[in-house]
């Protein structure tokens, strides 16, 4: 499994106010203390990201939970284009209903799929956190760390 690093989001426009001396400390120390609390070495952890080793599934699990996040967070679902996120929606479609709105620029749940209801609950969180987001009421930190634990 590819895995995503949980430290991407590093060099967006969140982090610009942070001098980058402290933002390369802040990611070695994290490096190292993943690396301590899981029993590997930092350079592991960095083969990880690089996809130059693979984790197994329980690496997995104990890096996310060193980390405080989701194991989903570090999946790399390898969509890089809009073709690829094409096609992963055509595979979700039969089991989580989604399928194109009727405005033909956006998607909807088609109801009579197996898992739509939980799909329903699962947008109907994200629409809530994103407005918290938007309105001012979270930070883009705290958004953050919400999709990761997500």
């Amino acid at each position: 499994m590819r895995l995503r690093s949980p430290y991407r989001h590093c060099g967006n426009t969140q982090t610009r106010s942070i001098p980058k001396g402290l933002l390369a400390l802040q990611f070695v120390l994290a490096h190292f203390t993943t690396g301590e609390k899981i029993g590997v070495s930092e350079s592991t952890i960095r083969h990880y990201e690089t996809n130059f080793r693979t984790p197994k599934q329980p690496q997995v699990e104990a890096i996310a939970e060193a980390l405080d996040i989701s194991p989903l967070a570090l999946k790399d679902f390898r969509v890089e284009n809009a073709r690829d996120l094409l096609g992963l929606l055509l595979q979700l479609e039969d089991e989580f209903g989604i399928v194109p709105a009727e405005n033909e620029s956006g998607l909807s749940i088609d109801v009579s799929a197996e898992k739509a209801p939980k799909t329903t609950q699962m947008l109907k969180a994200w629409a809530a956190k994103r407005n918290e987001l938007e309105s001012g009421r979270i930070t883009p930190e705290e958004y953050a760390d919400w999709k990761a634990k997500f």
